[in-house]
């Protein structure tokens, strides 16, 4: 364990910060005085003797951000929050946490929450205290040796054709177009809900903004790749021409030309369409959320025989593998061909003379 700060020779607590290059020493009656000072006087760096949270935050705000969306910070903003920061181990200073501490915190989150969440919070864990490390802070990573949890493998998220129809049978428009759209072009939840009319064009959608939460209507995507143009299908084609005919003339100036708009024609809240969606398969019995909609479309182009890297464009992946890996899921049926192609390719041709 860290040793204790240890009063000067006069009784005061005294803090060093660098500031320019230069020693700049703050003092207090305390060490919490002395800490205080540091940070009236904007000098306050991150040491081992903050605690976690503190790093957390600093983490989040100084190198997070920069590398992913406004989304995905809030959502990781979110979870640690919820599970770390008002813990014993976000209450820990860094220099006390061990690897036997984040080992049991794990363990014990295991035990309430679902794999996944408690995988993110590994990762946090060992991708901030690593960056403790980089940055001179800890001179090891306490969460380096701690193993990742264990989470049970993925189940089959592919929708049959008679269980889609069932459901977009079932709702009415616009939701039904809605659901056409989402099941025939693979987009995700908040690209759908921020498409205007502008993006539709030639038989085709193009995939420049989202909704993000609160509301808000983006141009961030979830990465580069998800700017695209998908085409859609002819049923799809006619549902959104007989939607656009039925839209409102008049159109308010100051909000967007929405094709998929709330009553008050402002973008609809993400999770408002996936409790909508929850509650229609609840009423039919079905295990299904809307995102496997996504899954669905995926896997129909591979059974279809698309290539990987243009299935790869249209879902918006900015690899090909996560394509192969998540979101196509070949079933026993579609196996059935298999081997008469193998037959075929076994039969030798007659030569003709």
């Amino acid at each position: 364990m860290a040793k204790k700060p240890k009063p000067r020779a006069d009784g005061r607590y005294q803090i060093k910060r660098i500031v320019d290059g230069k020693a700049k020493f703050f003092y207090g009656a305390t060490y919490d005085e002395a800490e205080a000072s540091a940070r009236a006087a904007g000098q306050h760096s991150i040491t081992k003797n903050d605690t976690l949270a503190t790093w957390l935050k600093y983490w989040l705000g100084n190198v997070v951000k920069a590398n992913v969306t406004a989304g995905t910070l809030s959502n990781y903003t979110t979870l640690i929050d919820k599970h770390i920061t008002n813990e014993d181990l976000g209450r820990s200073r860094l220099r006390d946490i061990t690897t036997q501490k984040v080992r049991q915190f794990l363990a014990a989150k295991l035990e309430t929450r679902s794999p996944r969440t408690v995988l993110m919070l590994h990762h946090f864990l060992k991708s901030s205290l690593q960056q403790a490390v980089y940055d001179a802070v800890l001179f090891r990573n306490p969460a380096e040796p701690v193993k990742r949890p264990k989470t049970p493998a993925k189940t089959d998220k592919y929708l049959a054709t008679e269980v889609v129809r069932k459901l977009i049978d079932a709702a009415k428009e616009p939701r039904k177009t809605l659901l056409l759209v989402a099941w025939t072009s693979g987009l995700r939840r908040e690209e759908i809900l921020g498409l205007c009319w502008s993006d539709y064009k030639a038989g085709s959608l193009i995939v420049r903004r989202s909704v993000k939460k609160g509301r808000e209507l983006s141009t961030e995507l979830k990465t580069p790749s998800a700017y695209r143009t998908v085409p859609l299908p002819q049923e799809t084609i006619k549902a959104l021409n007989k939607l656009a005919g039925e839209r409102p003339k008049v159109v308010n100036l100051t909000t967007p030309d929405l094709i998929f708009p709330a009553a008050d024609r402002k973008p609809i809240e993400p999770m408002v369409l996936t409790r909508y969606f929850s509650r229609l398969c609840e009423r039919y019995k079905i295990e299904a959320t809307f995102h496997d909609l996504r899954h669905t479309y995926a896997t129909n182009l591979a059974v279809a025989g698309v290539h990987p890297a243009r299935t790869q464009y249209l879902m918006g992946h900015s690899k090909a593998q996560m394509t192969l890996d998540c979101y196509t899921h070949i079933r026993g049926g579609d196996m059935a061909d298999i081997a008469q192609i193998v037959e075929k390719t076994m039969v030798v041709k007659a030569v003709v003379k």
